[in-house]
C-alpha cells in the first residue's frame, strides 16, 4: 500500500492535539483530567524540538517556571535544567499520566469540514490514515 492510500475509515475524536512538547503535554493532562476524548499526535519523539538544542544546554528559566502539569522539575544540583534533564522530565510526565501519545504520526494536512470540525491526514510507518475531529489544537 502506498502512502497515498488511506488505511481504513476515518477515526473520530472530539479533540486532535498535535505536538508533544511542553504545551502539548500540559494540554493533554488537562484534557485527560477533564475526561475529554482526544487523540494526541506527534511527528517525532516527545520534546523533539528541544532535542535540537546543543548537548547540556541550560534553560534560561528556573525549574519552577518550566514545570508542567503540577509535576515539580527536580535537577541534579537544584539549578536550571539542561536539555537532557528537561527531555527526561517531559518523558516522565507523559509516563506518569499514561498519556496515549502517538509518536511518529505526522499530520500531513488539516482541512475544515463544511459540517464543522476538521479532517486530518496522518502519515506514519503504518501508512496514511484519516482523523475527523471537532476541535484541532
Amino acid at each position: 500500500m502506498s502512502l497515498a492510500e488511506p488505511l481504513s475509515d476515518p477515526e473520530t475524536t472530539d479533540v486532535a492535539l498535535v505536538g508533544a512538547g511542553p504545551i502539548g503535554l500540559e494540554l493533554a493532562v488537562a484534557l485527560q483530567r477533564a475526561g475529554l476524548d482526544y487523540l494526541h499526535l506527534e511527528a517525532h519523539q516527545i520534546g523533539h524540538t528541544i532535542s535540537w538544542y546543543a548537548p547540556f544546554t541550560p534553560f534560561f528559566s528556573s525549574p519552577e517556571r518550566i514545570a508542567i502539569a503540577g509535576v515539580p522539575l527536580v535537577t541534579v544540583d537544584q539549578t536550571k535544567a539542561t536539555r537532557e534533564e528537561y527531555l527526561t522530565y517531559l518523558r516522565a510526565v507523559a509516563e506518569q499520566f499514561d498519556l496515549p501519545i502517538r509518536t511518529y504520526h505526522r499530520v500531513a494536512s488539516a482541512q475544515t469540514l463544511p459540517s464543522g470540525g476538521f479532517r486530518l491526514t496522518v502519515e506514519s510507518a503504518h501508512g496514511v490514515s484519516k482523523v475527523h475531529c471537532r476541535r484541532l489544537v
